[in-house]
């Protein structure tokens, strides 16, 4: 069994018992955090958020408040699951729809967008910006393909604090983040 797949598996507990632990109020906190202490959003700003599944952290409460400051909010959506990802505008009654891995997104007549801050998902973080997602390696692909073609790309990390790790494991094709926000404030700022 290899490093990264060991500790996904430790990963995937410690943010179930986090969760649990929350009792849904981290998605809150979180938006909370992001606000006061993350990287400034200007009116218009295109974000890309994601549908919480399993056990992620809500970020629900943290579009809502990027929607009321007039950001432009977008959701991935993959039309296939052959590692391709489309960012489409999201909007309070977007019809929804899933997509080939099964996760909600707005549906494919929605107009697609180009991030230019991009929250991401993950299973662990360390400070120095490595990320462990669930390792297809789709977000690390997506970010390498934004910062060749738009330098100005932000990367976010969205996690509970509790998926901090002393280091993760980085190989070729990994994308470091630039910022990490957790229900309990900034762990990663550039």
């Amino acid at each position: 069994m290899s490093t990264k797949t060991a500790l996904r598996k430790d990963l995937v507990a410690a943010r179930r018992i986090a969760a649990s632990a929350e009792n849904g109020r981290a998605g809150a906190a979180l938006a909370r955090m992001f606000l006061r202490e993350g990287p400034e959003i200007p009116p218009g700003t295109v974000v890309s958020a994601f549908w919480p599944i399993k056990t992620e952290i809500n970020v629900l409460p943290l579009m809502d408040k990027l929607r009321e400051a007039t950001a432009t909010l977008c959701l991935p959506v993959a039309p296939d699951r052959l590692g391709d990802v489309e960012f489409r505008r999201y909007d309070a009654g977007t019809a929804m729809t899933e997509d080939a891995w099964g996760i909600p997104g707005p549906d494919f007549e929605a107009d697609v967008l180009v991030p230019e801050v991009m929250l991401v998902p993950l299973l662990g973080f360390d400070v120095q910006g490595g990320r462990i997602g669930y390792g297809a390696g789709i977000y690390d692909r997506v970010i390498e393909k934004f910062r060749h073609n738009n330098a100005e790309v932000v990367v976010v990390g969205i996690a509970y604090a509790a998926q901090e790790v002393a280091r993760v494991p980085m190989t070729n094709g990994d994308q470091l983040l630039d910022w990490v926000i957790t229900e309990k404030g900034v762990k990663l700022r550039p």
